[in-house]
């Protein structure tokens, strides 16, 4: 095909070395026993986040567009880094205003829970207080975005855990699936019927039949240049080896996971499992990239992005800025101190790795009346 023959070694090492993003890494790998945790039960109210200060109502409404889509409280990442793009967004936000339509913003997200066994210790299709934050977020963006232009916005979540599933999820393709469902809920929860779609993304790949046999080549050239390409390989054992915080390892619970992985060397089983995953996530990141499956099937949506990148993307803040996880990378946790100075859910909420959780002494997993695992962590 056409674009096969455009997928040369050069071009996927390139994007192998410059466009492969994931969230958060620890500079050493020291995992916290599993404990068994006290617990107790709430009446959870939705969290709402406080509006957006509108400071720019003398400009022209797709300034102020951007002056929100730019402000700290929404923007994820340094601004300098995406500076270069503005131009593009502005005159794709311009052409939308001037035909008084509705902003469409499009964000690929909500995969799933990650299924590591360090990082929530909850089912694939969970959804904790970092989930209903994240709709809060998104209602607050629409909102403020409504207050300077009349038609508003909508947003559409691309929810991607169909194709991640593979990858980081031993397969379980239904449990994001529900995930997806529940998410929904959520959304429906915070009145954003209208406003906000969760559109999965394999509804998008059967507009692009196309797809397997570009991500099959590009995956081979991944693999070579494993064997082949010293910085290639570098990039991907690191890759690897952060992803035992996001790779399920199947019937292995938290402490039996953890003591594999204390072990020196790591079973062979495990490396290649992780490795595998470093290998496919790389080659499926590389296919987005060649094929711009998103900018094709929302030709007219303002693109956003969960990682800030040189790109005509708005990197944006998926619950509040003190996060540097994502809502479904990790627990959400309350401490008691916030709690104390009176901050709000929304505000208080903090998204950390269950293994992290666990290095705190008094720590209570809270759950509501229905919630098989807790809504978030009590934390000092």
């Amino acid at each position: 095909m056409q674009e096969e023959t455009q997928i040369t070694n050069e071009w996927v090492r390139s994007g192998l070395l410059k466009a492969i993003h994931i969230n958060y890494q620890k500079s050493t790998l020291n995992i916290s026993p599993f404990k068994k945790l006290e617990s107790k039960q709430v009446s959870l109210s939705l969290p709402e986040a406080n509006p957006l200060q509108q400071q720019t109502k003398s400009l022209a409404p797709v300034d102020q567009i951007l002056a929100i889509m730019l402000s700290k409280s929404v923007r994820r990442g340094k601004k300098a880094l995406i500076e270069p793009f503005l131009n593009s967004i502005r005159e794709k936000i311009q052409g939308i205003v001037d035909h008084q339509q509705p902003i469409s913003f499009i964000l690929p997200t909500l995969p799933f829970k990650d299924q590591s066994p360090f990082v929530t210790g909850a089912s694939i299709s969970h959804v904790d207080l970092g989930e209903y934050a994240f709709f809060a977020q998104i209602k607050r963006i629409l909102n403020a975005v409504k207050e300077v232009y009349t038609p508003g916005a909508h947003m559409t979540l691309l929810c991607d855990g169909y194709i991640y599933a593979d990858i980081f999820a031993n397969g379980d393709k239904k449990g994001a699936g529900r995930y997806k469902a529940r998410c929904e809920q959520i959304k429906n929860e915070y009145g954003l019927y209208n406003e906000v779609t969760c559109f999965d993304m394999r509804e998008v790949l059967f507009d692009m039949p196309e797809w397997k046999h570009i991500e099959t080549a590009i995956q081979e050239i991944v693999r070579k240049l494993y064997q082949t390409d010293p910085a290639a390989k570098e990039r991907l054992d690191t890759l690897a080896r952060r992803f035992i915080f996001h790779v399920a390892i199947p019937n292995h619970l938290y402490e039996e996971a953890r003591i594999i992985y204390s072990s020196s060397p790591w079973p062979d089983w495990i490396w290649e499992k992780l490795l595998d995953s470093a290998i496919r996530y790389s080659a499926l990141q590389l296919t987005l990239k060649k094929t711009e499956l998103v900018k094709r099937a929302f030709p007219s949506a303002v693109r956003c992005t969960v990682h800030p990148k040189a790109a005509a993307q708005l990197p944006l803040h998926l619950t509040n800025p003190h996060n540097q996880l994502l809502p479904y990378n990790g627990a959400a946790t309350i401490s008691r101190q916030a709690q104390t100075q009176g901050q709000s859910l929304f505000q208080a909420l903090r998204i950390k790795r269950l293994c992290d959780i666990l290095e705190y002494d008094d720590v209570i997993a809270v759950y509501t009346e229905n919630s098989k695992d807790p809504i978030y962590y009590e934390i000092p």
